[in-house]
């Protein structure tokens, strides 16, 4: 069992949300040997947002905010190569996430806002290094999320209690 705190970052490919958040994780799995573990998570983002402003004649200054915030369950295959008190690991897994998708916007001083749910699932890689001490790993990876029409990744440390 574990939990990480990381930066999760999100970029769609039309630029129109191009952000990075803070994310925190719980984590839990089985390590079967000393080369091979199955892990589940559950992550949270904070709010990847954008923000425009221009002025267009004869509506004035116009804005538009733009966020999203994500919730993303994963399952992973993870293997290990150990050295002395450190490893390096690599897996492929799952991902599931859904967002929480906002706008708001003013144009000739009237302010609209909008929201929407969407959700996204497929696959996944993460590799990174794991420092083993007795009874607790910490824990330093980097996830991508293979995403229709956007990059996302995150960068997380993490500390593993082992029972």
């Amino acid at each position: 069992m574990g939990f990480s705190v990381g930066s999760f970052s999100f970029a769609e490919d039309e630029d129109l949300l191009d952000d990075s958040a803070t994310a925190y994780r719980v984590m839990g799995g089985y390590r079967f040997n000393d080369h091979f573990a199955v892990e589940g998570g559950w992550e949270k983002t904070g709010d990847v947002e954008e923000s425009f402003s221009e002025v267009i004649p004869p509506f004035g200054t116009v804005t538009l905010n733009i966020g999203a915030d994500f919730e993303i369950l994963t399952v992973k295959a993870l293997g290990f190569i150990p050295f002395e008190k450190v490893s390096l690991l690599g897996g492929v897994g799952y991902f599931d996430a859904d967002a929480n998708i906002w706008a708001s916007g003013t144009a000739l001083g009237i302010s609209q806002q909008a929201s929407d749910q969407s959700s996204e699932d497929g696959a996944m890689l993460v590799g990174g290094l794991e420092f083993n001490l007795e009874r607790v790993d910490i824990r330093a990876e980097l996830e991508w999320f293979d995403v229709e029409d956007a990059e996302a990744s995150g960068i997380n440390v993490g500390v593993l209690f082992h029972f």
